[in-house]
């Protein structure tokens, strides 16, 4: 294996390994769409290698030149089939029969592209050898008279007159004087036979040098006049493009059948079955990574309604603990932080803090905004919980973080946990300020959740009715809760 050809290979291998770590480590659901973009993005990328190990095996220069075209054209699909999977894998809800259009069709366009670009190169090559097969002609001959060795002063100045006769002659050559320039060629090789007989040998040159003023003539009369390519079949070539196609296309076929038909079908009656177990959480993962495929969407929709429900249904209970010490702590909240971005629950005391104020869009990176809210809030919420009069009646301080229904579940308790997780870690940072007492009593009461969109806030009406439509700006947020003993 050469140098360049294991070089293709490792280009080939590293563009894989980085758009793979990019595909698995960004937090995006893996649907359908998902793999259909990630496995084309690794058919452009074999396809670019095949053709740079293609003209790199190669150690004639002409012919890697040529091959350029057809690198370029691979190169293009590359750049392209990229854009077309980052859209594929990041809008998930894509329809995933049209992303299967255009993923196919990208990929026949650019390999016939690619096939034209070969054949293109192959005909210049073609044409590049058959005018340097016209040039060469001439060459021959010369080659030939130089070879013609006497020691007869006669016949060394007859060969150096016919040397130059050869010299001088029209280099290029056409297919309409094969006939003229075969019997030229003969007489040349002859003169080896007529060396030592001098008269003969000088009869010779000079039907030579008649053929030669013959030919100059009739060289000039086919100056701009097409020549005839020698006949070849055809079908050669014309058979190899169309077993390719073929092969491509069953291949890929295949693959789009067993990957993106077969394999949704599958997953789709697994995750009816889960739906009929009351496997709601199961169910709703497989149905939102299936995106689109049948009625999946909605399917995920009626999931998300009993998922809610399911889980309002199992946290209904009122807390334990004595309700004066509730009631005396959620009043001092409410009183202290009347003022501030938070509110306070009069239930069960929670303290809640828009995610639009901490965080940005996707993101679970508190903002210096956030970070200056939570300053000024945490503290005063601290010395009411901590306080010698209540911290013996806290079991623990819950974090939760909650999102919107948009986007899946699976992403959605990923961000809410990190947005809990950045919550609690900032409370306990040096930034906060709280003091040493504060920090010893609530490391081991603080505990982060994130609940996705498990507990969503409903949107209430003119007359102060809660309606069944969630309010999608109120449930982007992070709560903060004391439980009791």
């Amino acid at each position: 294996m050469k140098k360049s050809q294991g070089l293709s290979i490792v280009f080939a291998i590293i563009m894989i390994a980085l758009f793979s770590v990019f595909a698995f480590l960004y937090p995006i659901p893996h649907t359908t769409n998902f793999w259909l973009g990630y496995f084309f993005e690794i058919v452009a990328v074999v396809y670019l290698a095949i053709n740079v190990w293609g003209i790199s095996k190669s150690d004639d220069s002409k012919v890697r030149f040529l091959g350029m075209p057809t690198v370029l054209v691979a190169w293009i699909y590359v750049f392209i089939q990229t854009g077309v999977s980052l859209l594929l894998m990041l809008k998930y809800d894509f329809s995933t029969n049209i992303a299967i259009i255009i993923e196919v069709g990208c990929a026949v366009l650019f390999f016939v592209f690619g096939v034209l670009a070969y054949q293109g190169g192959k005909t210049i090559k073609k044409v590049d050898d058959k005018t340097e097969e016209k040039t060469d002609y001439i060459k021959s001959l010369l080659v030939e008279v130089e070879m013609l060795k006497s020691e007869d002063a006669e016949i060394i100045k007859r060969i150096d007159s016919l040397y130059e006769n050869v010299r001088f002659s029209d280099p290029v050559s056409h297919s309409e004087l094969k006939d003229l320039e075969d019997q030229i060629k003969k007489e040349v090789k002859s003169l080896t036979y007529s060396i030592n007989n001098k008269e003969d040998f000088i009869k010779k040159c000079d039907t030579i040098d008649d053929l030669l003023k013959r030919r100059n003539v009739e060289t000039k009369k086919m100056k701009g006049k097409d020549d005839v390519p020698e006949k070849e079949d055809g079908k050669g070539g014309l058979k190899i493009v169309v077993i390719t196609l073929i092969s491509i296309g069953v291949i890929v076929l295949a693959v789009v059948l067993a990957v993106f038909v077969f394999a949704p079908a599958s997953k789709y009656k697994d995750a009816c079955q889960r739906y009929e177990d009351k496997d709601y959480l199961n169910a709703l993962i497989e149905f939102e990574e299936l995106g689109n495929y049948k009625d999946s969407l909605e399917k995920s929709s009626e999931l998300r309604r009993l998922l809610i429900a399911q889980y309002a249904k199992e946290n209904s209970n009122i807390e334990s603990g004595d309700n004066e010490v509730r009631n005396n702590i959620i009043n001092q909240l409410m009183k202290l932080l009347k003022d501030s971005n938070i509110i306070v629950n009069n239930e069960d005391g929670t303290v809640t803090i828009s995610s639009d104020i901490l965080f940005s869009k996707n993101s679970a990176r508190l903002s210096d905004e956030s970070k200056t809210v939570l300053k000024a809030a945490i503290p005063v919420y601290m010395s009411v919980v901590l306080s010698d009069d209540y911290v013996n009646y806290i079991s623990e301080i819950d974090t939760l973080g909650h999102t919107d229904t948009q986007g899946t579940y699976e992403l959605n308790m990923d961000l809410s946990k990190k947005r809990a997780e950045a919550v609690k870690d900032f409370i306990l940072s040096d930034e906060m300020g709280l003091n040493d007492n504060q920090l010893s009593k609530i490391k081991n009461l603080l505990v982060t959740e994130g609940l996705a969109y498990t507990k969503p806030v409903y949107l209430v009406d003119n007359q102060g009715n809660v309606t069944d439509e969630i309010d999608m700006d109120k449930s982007r947020r992070v709560e903060i809760r004391f439980k009791l003993k």
